[in-house]
């Protein structure tokens, strides 16, 4: 659940359309990560948006503020600082990619039947 104001700023500030951040919100509040999961200088930080009742979210890169019903308020764009250390559940990116080729079959499957490649042209 979320107030107008919250989903104007997340379109605003995330650069998404209105569908796509009707469903950012409830999947941040869902797999954010709180307070207690950071370190006390980008907890102190974080507290300081976060007053009268309110506690604060950490979801990909922004901070979103819920009111003591659960109902989010608003969200902010994070510092740098906080940025480099992601902290978000649910799916990460791939990094090492020949290392996903070697584990998974699927994908080497398709990729003999020339899905995935790139024809030269």
């Amino acid at each position: 659940m979320y107030t107008q104001h919250a989903l104007i700023r997340t379109t605003e500030r995330t650069g998404l359309n209105n569908d796509a951040a009707d469903k950012l919100i409830p999947k941040a509040l869902e797999r954010g990560k709180g307070l207690e999961s950071f370190s006390a200088n980008a907890r102190k930080l974080l507290a300081s948006k976060s007053r009268d009742g309110c506690r604060a979210i950490v979801y990909n890169g922004y901070c979103y503020i819920v009111n003591e019903k659960g109902i989010c308020v608003t969200m902010y764009d994070i510092s740098d600082r906080i940025k480099q250390n992601r902290h978000y559940d649910g799916k990460q990116r791939v990094r090492d990619v020949m290392k996903y080729r070697r584990m998974n079959s699927d994908y080497l499957k398709r990729e003999e039947n020339g899905y995935g490649t790139r024809k030269a042209s």
